[in-house]
């Protein structure tokens, strides 16, 4: 898939992976929907992409773990620029608990943003990822493989997701695993070009696909 003047929106594109994400994207020409709760984080790296990569970038306040947010992200995102290519389900939070001592409210709330944070984003933009022939990503974690000691709630809300994902079409990579969901029926080849990226807490490994 040529980059170049696609549209791509990122949920979690505040920091971490979702930012670095955004600036590999913004290097390639690509026009960005940012999409997260901390929104005048979100306008200032907006601003900062449009700045150095001269593309266009907005910023749009999103709590995934609301439907009704995730149905005005995609609704902005098509009034702003009349399509979408790409969606990437980054979005994400985590736990660290015994679950003897795990308020069960922490869970719930991981499925929430997770799992149907996925779920709603893909839902409400596949209908126009259709009529690009564009893509659908997730962003996984090797607990969502391999449940974890104290990671019971991330680990179940990670293998969710892969199984959501899953019936559609994936590939799994080392240390940051990503679902690329093909939105068309039709098989196509897919060649692979792993780039790693450096985060404020780590580095992912993370896979540019070309699609032929």
């Amino acid at each position: 898939m040529k980059l170049k003047d696609k549209v791509v929106i990122i949920t979690g594109a505040s920091s971490g992976i979702g930012k670095a994400l955004a600036i590999e994207f913004a290097q390639r020409g690509v026009n960005l929907v940012l999409a997260a709760r901390q929104y005048v984080t979100l306008c200032g790296i907006a601003q900062q992409l449009q700045t150095d990569y001269n593309i266009k970038a907005i910023a749009v306040q999103c709590d995934v773990a609301v439907e009704d947010d995730c149905a005005a992200l995609v609704k902005q995102t098509l009034l702003t620029f009349g399509k979408i290519d790409v969606l990437v389900n980054n979005a994400g939070i985590s736990m660290r608990a015994l679950f003897k001592d795990v308020d069960l409210q922490v869970m719930k709330n991981l499925m929430d943003v997770n799992f149907w944070g996925t779920v709603y984003c893909t839902k409400h933009a596949l209908p126009a990822i259709i009529k690009t022939h564009g893509s659908i990503v997730g962003i996984s974690s090797i607990a969502g493989y391999k449940g974890l000691p104290g990671r019971a709630g991330y680990s179940a809300s990670k293998y969710a997701m892969n199984g959501f994902l899953m019936p559609c079409g994936w590939r799994t990579y080392a240390q940051v695993f990503i679902s690329w969901w093909p939105a068309r029926a039709l098989p196509r080849q897919i060649s692979a070009i792993p780039r790693s990226i450096k985060t404020a807490g780590n580095k992912a490994r993370v896979l540019w696909k070309k699609i032929k």
